[in-house]
């Protein structure tokens, strides 16, 4: 295991203890992994060409999200 240190901003901190508390994770740490374990999913369906996600809620209702990373990363690889 490598221990790494990361200094964030006052509101990067604010929003990483947000999502961490509403994600329900132990730690930061695990709300951080869970974060990079997204992003490789996100990048692996980039590589493919995908380039927004479609999300549905209960009621069937959608919406469309575009996720900045992965679009610029789709543009460098088309």
């Amino acid at each position: 295991m490598t221990r790494v240190a990361f200094t964030f901003d006052d509101l990067s901190l604010k929003s990483l203890r947000k999502i961490t508390s509403r994600g329900g994770f132990a730690s930061m740490g695990s709300a951080l992994g869970a974060s990079i374990d997204l992003e490789k999913v996100l990048q692996t369906e980039a590589a493919m060409g995908f380039s927004e996600l479609i999300v549905r809620d209960r009621g069937n209702g959608e919406k469309r999200i575009v996720v900045p990373s992965i679009s610029r990363l789709v543009r460098r690889l088309s």
